[in-house]
């Protein structure tokens, strides 16, 4: 695959990632913070970037990495981005991708505070709730006699 297909935006705490010189020359976009970054900085550097990212580049799908380790406390990640920035961050992303029609797949990661699955879980109830996203319910799985699961 040349370079040329895939577009990688990244924002990224400067003084802990990345290492090494090689994983750097793959971001197409880095957007470098200074730890102790807080929402607002990271809001307006994230609704910036994007505009930028889109004029860009044309996606055929989105694959985004929404990492918790930015959140204010956390060990790792250095930053002081609050619940609701989180939360607001998702949100942001998955509304451009919205009203451009492009397909989005969500990851999660880092975040290393026991909050981190709650503010995940708000993120995507508001998600919902904002109709950028439907969840549907799980399908019911019927046994059968042998207890095999159909």
């Amino acid at each position: 695959m040349d370079n040329k297909s895939i577009y990688i935006f990244d924002m990224f705490n400067s003084s802990i990632y990345p290492g090494d010189r090689e994983a750097m020359k793959g971001i197409t976009l880095p957007e470098k913070l200074s730890s102790g970054t807080d929402d607002s900085t990271i809001l307006n550097l994230l609704e910036r970037n994007l505009e930028k990212a889109f004029k860009e580049f044309s996606p055929d799908f989105i694959l985004y990495n929404a990492g918790t380790d930015i959140m204010a406390g956390d060990p790792t990640g250095l930053m002081e981005i609050s619940d609701e920035g989180v939360i607001k961050r998702d949100e942001m992303v998955f509304r451009e991708a919205y009203s451009r029609r492009i397909p989005i797949v969500m990851v999660t990661s880092g975040g290393f505070q026991r909050r981190a699955a709650a503010v995940i879980g708000d993120s995507i109830l508001n998600l919902r709730d904002k109709e950028l996203i439907t969840i549907e319910p799980w399908p019911e799985f019927t046994h059968s006699k042998d207890g095999d699961e159909s």
